[in-house]
């Protein structure tokens, strides 16, 4: 793959004690960049583009395999009366356009306009009027989002997809080793909601009297609109992605497991040939010591 040169670039400033050992490790490790301190906006590097591709890569592929769901792109934009908000708006844009904050009100448009696909998903950023922005990517502005829609026509085809997709989402958990637990409501239809539980800093998360961050959502309801039985079905990625880091490191190292993008690392005092370039091999060929490098390593559970 790219040479460690290119992507791997860490910091030695030191941070705030009241950050989270994620948001360090986040930081240290320039998976991430602050664009407005305190904002709850923030740049992916291109090591943190890698591993958050890689999660989406894993989920995407339990969709299409797992659930028979395809993925599609949807427009970012949409018509201002969709949201029922005034067209004068400061988040609105001229000609009667905004940006989309979610994208629910668009699916129920295309499936209205004829769309002819049942069922998809799609990957997409997602945008909220957060007004006290905490932990990083666990609490922000704008967030990665993994959002898929189903419709049927009886109600139990909907609950057996609505199953199939539970089965799906605690598989997805179990093989990254990440503790999750379910939580149902019974509400205008059914909802299974996915939890983490972690360490009792996070303590604006607080749910239920315990610490816990909702990872992943699995919706089921009647749709008037439709005269339908619709199943709707998230994952927080960028959330699920810091989440994950908080509850698996230890001594600043985390063992990605099957999330870590990469097929193997390799100290390298060379140029690195096209071919090496093109393969999944992290080769480390910065000019810094060779102790430097392995304790990098090491912190992204590379060795």
């Amino acid at each position: 793959m790219i040479s460690a040169n290119d992507i791997l670039k860490t910091l030695k400033i030191p941070f705030k004690k009241d950050l989270l050992q994620s948001e360090k490790f986040l930081l240290k490790n320039n998976f991430i960049f602050k664009l407005n301190p305190g904002a709850g906006i923030y740049v992916f590097s291109p090591l943190g583009l890698i591993y958050l591709e890689k999660i989406k890569s894993e989920i995407r592929n339990r969709m299409i395999v797992e659930l028979s769901v395809p993925e599609v792109i949807l427009p970012t934009m949409s018509k201002v009366d969709l949201w029922n908000c005034r067209a004068n708006d400061e988040k609105f844009l001229s000609n009667g356009y905004c940006f989309s904050p979610t994208s629910e009100e668009v699916v129920k448009k295309i499936w209205e306009d004829g769309f002819l696909f049942d069922k998809f998903f799609q990957f997409s950023k997602n945008f909220r009027n957060e007004l006290r922005p905490q932990f990083s990517l666990i609490r922000c502005k704008e967030f990665m989002m993994k959002d898929g829609y189903a419709k049927f026509n009886s109600h139990e085809e909907a609950v057996s997809f609505y199953q199939q997709v539970l089965i799906c989402y605690q598989k997805f958990f179990d093989d990254i080793k990440l503790p999750v637990i379910q939580n149902n409501v019974f509400e205008d239809g059914e909802t299974t909601e996915f939890f983490a539980y972690t360490n009792s800093e996070m303590k604006s998360m607080i749910r239920n009297n315990e610490h816990a961050i909702e990872l992943a959502h699995v919706f089921l309801f009647e749709s008037k609109v439709f005269d339908l039985h619709l199943v709707t079905f998230g994952i927080g990625i960028t959330r699920l992605f810091q989440t994950f880091i908080e509850i698996k490191i230890k001594n600043e190292i985390v063992d990605f497991g099957i999330l870590n993008p990469f097929a193997g690392y390799e100290i390298v005092d060379r140029e690195l040939t096209n071919g090496e370039k093109l393969n999944n091999i992290l080769y480390d060929d910065r000019k810094i010591d060779k102790g430097k490098k392995i304790f990098d390593a090491k912190s992204l559970g590379l060795i």
